[in-house]
């Protein structure tokens, strides 16, 4: 590649950042790089904006604290850090509801590490939510809330989150996603 060619696609690759820059406010993920790689997987040919709906520190770490401000709005980006500092989450398109019945529609749900050399696995599978008022965000197969907002419960040791057991969290946000 010349050396003209590779200044173009820096300059292309700095403005596509540019452009991902405002897209979400998370106190989580600051940085423009993870912005446009987040984007990207949710949907990387769309204009998409966020709407915080929950950020843990801000209004409680409750389960009920999360379910009444969450419930009933489709497409959420779940942004979690934990303790340890480990940045993960998930993009779903069903809503949360306290009814504790499964979803067996087929729903588009991506996990997403960051942590983890910046390395993503979309799940293009029949996800299904479970979630209760004793739950919050519940991704089967992935992690789940019980209980409190502050603790989190891995699932299996998933190739995700690469861990098992309970994380202790540090910030939880949720965002409802829309297309521009």
């Amino acid at each position: 590649m010349s050396q003209t060619n590779e200044i173009l696609e820096k300059i292309k690759l700095y403005g596509e950042l540019s452009n991902c820059e405002n897209w979400i406010e998370s106190n989580i993920i600051t940085s423009s790089e993870n912005k446009y790689k987040l984007k990207n997987l949710i949907f990387p040919d769309k204009s998409i904006s966020s709407k915080l709906l929950y950020r843990m520190s801000r209004n409680g770490c409750t389960i009920s604290d999360f379910h009444k401000l969450c419930d009933n709005i489709k497409n959420n980006l779940i942004v979690i850090q934990a303790e340890s500092n480990e940045i993960f989450g998930s993009y779903c398109t069903w809503e949360w509801d306290t009814s504790g019945k499964d979803l067996n529609e087929n729903n588009l749900g991506i996990l997403f590490n960051f942590s983890k050399n910046s390395k993503f696995c979309e799940l293009n599978l029949r996800i299904h939510k479970g979630c209760c008022s004793d739950h919050g965000p519940y991704i089967y197969s992935a992690f789940y809330f019980k209980g409190r907002m502050n603790e989190c419960q891995i699932v299996n040791n998933n190739k995700i989150i690469n861990s098992n057991g309970n994380i202790k969290i540090k910030e939880v946000e949720v965002f409802k996603i829309e297309e521009k």
